[in-house]
């Protein structure tokens, strides 16, 4: 008799990084508990089961244990057992380099999700447009080239690089500026594309309000 593994998500709430690994499990068709704690609940979870102080969210535990912590190498596991990281070493190389660049957007958006969280609307809209000019164009113009008239990134088939890039641009649309796309059409078809894929359209439609 085969146990279904029971897999455990956490996260702060709203979007958040978390929102792409929660695609990887709708994308796989696996069940999982979806936990969304605030930073005062988190660190008395933190105390209650033990974790090192060092542990940020995200967490991925499964059966109980922490299994991997940090949206990377959560997707990166996830993704390996669901099938979903490519099916050579250069499809993974070339995964690997995608995730590279929207872990850089990632990282370079910190200061505007701080300035947002601490209603200092004047310095998010400064990081804001720095942020767009210097790192998320460029990035979305090496993004279209890459694509180019693919359905997907790396394959024929969805993997890990289509589900963080369709996440993390679709935040950036919702959230932030519903014309960043405008000279993107290239990734805001293939954002569309992914987001209308069936195991993923009701997730996409029932997202909660976020304002990160």
């Amino acid at each position: 008799m085969v146990i279904a593994l029971k897999y455990e998500l956490l996260s702060l709430p709203g979007w958040s990084r978390a929102e792409g690994l929660r695609m990887i499990f709708h994308m796989a068709g696996v069940e999982y508990e979806d936990v969304r704690l605030t930073v005062p609940e988190w660190r008395q979870y933190k105390t209650k089961v033990s974790l090192p102080p060092e542990v940020r969210l995200p967490v991925l535990r499964i059966k109980g244990h922490c299994t991997a912590a940090g949206t990377v190498e959560i997707g990166r596991t996830l993704a390996r057992r669901f099938g979903l990281y490519g099916e050579s070493a250069i499809e993974q190389r070339e995964i690997e380099e995608i995730m590279r660049y929207v872990d850089r957007i990632h990282n370079e958006l910190m200061p505007i999700i701080r300035y947002t969280l601490a209603r200092d609307y004047q310095k998010r809209n400064e990081s804001w447009l720095d942020f767009k000019e210097n790192v998320l164009n460029p990035t979305m113009d090496f993004l279209e080239r890459r694509l180019g008239s693919n359905p997907y990134f790396i394959s024929d088939q969805v993997t890990l690089a289509d589900l963080s890039v369709a996440e993390v641009l679709s935040r950036f649309v919702n959230l932030f500026d519903s014309h960043i796309l405008d000279h993107h059409p290239l990734l805001d078809e293939h954002r569309l594309r992914i987001e209308g894929l069936p195991q993923l359209r009701e997730m996409v439609k029932n997202r909660p309000n976020s304002v990160f």
